[in-house]
């Protein structure tokens, strides 16, 4: 990889801590901006990379590397004021992910007992014995995920430690009571049993799968021959792409209306279109770029399904087509 980087007319760095195998943290001999910055000049001496090639820099929030006055960022400026700096997309993704979770009481006591559910097995070769066991048992021919240790601090890797527990549910749930009574942690045990028998943790762990659309953004973003540019466009699309299943959900549900309800009901399942339904895109159409190709699934819907619903015909002609692409445009365009 250095030899490929020493060719190249220019590079960026980004440094982060790190852990091994062992989940032991890898860390430099002091924490502070000094050490740090140093150490990157150093690495970079070492691998023969030269410090006037460095255009970018990328680190976490931490005032350790962003600080104005003697943070890792400034320090870097300084040598080359060509470096320029920018906060790591996957680090502020976790951010905006703990601060939209944290919002939801029944969310963050759901993430703290999945947290101590993978801490009492992964961390207790015993109890992980006695799971394996049992899930051999239970369901020997299904090929189940074990427990996977849910990371306190990154929240966009933790749709498989979610998963991981509701894919072994009742295997967790006869674990805990066969465990109690041979082991000194039988209240935390206890604790984590009752939390799994109530119907929010069970619902909450549920909903929070949709963090599974955080860690795919995540490893997008992490992807080699990903640019900041590009990086835009791939939050964009994702996010578009989550808002038209739904309104298109909401279109296809509206043509359900004509069908079901006494005649008549077709002009209210419109005017909902219109005056309702149709504003949920307007904005971004407005707001964001190039991307009328992620709402063809709304597009066919309206086309396909809402006007042959409305119209009470099964197909229309040339002039009629005409017309539906029109009101189509109208609906799904900014003036």
């Amino acid at each position: 990889m250095s030899q490929s980087i020493q060719h190249a007319p220019f590079f960026s760095v980004m440094v982060d801590e790190t852990t091994d195998a062992a989940n032991i943290e890898q860390e430099v001999a002091s924490t502070g901006a000094e050490t740090i910055y140093f150490t990157i000049k150093d690495v970079l001496l070492r691998l023969n990379l030269p410090f006037s090639k460095v255009r970018g820099q990328c680190y976490d929030g931490a005032a350790t590397m962003t600080g104005c006055k003697f943070g890792v960022a400034t320090r870097m400026n300084a040598d080359e004021p060509r470096a320029i700096f920018t906060h790591c997309y996957g680090h502020s993704l976790n951010l905006a992910c703990c601060d939209t979770i944290k919002q939801s009481k029944l969310m963050q006591d759901a993430l703290d007992t999945t947290h101590e559910i993978t801490k009492l097995i992964k961390k207790s070769p015993g109890r992980e014995a006695a799971f394996k066991s049992l899930r051999c048992e239970t369901a020997p021919e299904i090929d189940v995920p074990g427990i996977r240790l849910l990371c306190p601090t990154r929240w966009t890797v933790r749709a498989d430690s979610l998963n991981s527990i509701l894919e072994n549910y009742s295997v967790l749930v006869e674990l805990w009571s066969t465990a109690l009574g041979h082991t000194e942690m039988n209240s935390r045990i206890q604790g984590v049993a009752a939390q799994m028998a109530t119907f929010n943790f069970y619902f909450s762990s549920t909903w929070l799968l949709m963090v599974c659309h955080a860690d795919n953004l995540s490893k997008s973003l992490q992807t080699k021959d990903m640019s900041a540019a590009d990086g835009l466009i791939v939050v964009a699309n994702l996010f578009i792409s989550e808002k038209v299943k739904l309104w298109t959900s909401t279109i296809l549900n509206l043509s359900l209306v004509p069908k079901t309800q006494p005649y008549g009901v077709s002009y209210a399942a419109y005017s909902a279109s219109v005056h309702g339904v149709s504003g949920l895109w307007t904005f971004f159409l407005r707001t964001i770029l190039d991307i009328s190709s992620l709402l063809q699934p709304l597009e066919d819907a309206i086309r396909l399904h809402f006007i042959s619903s409305i119209t009470g015909r099964d197909s229309i002609n040339d002039i009629e087509s005409t017309f539906c692409s029109s009101s189509t445009v109208c609906w799904s365009c900014p003036a």
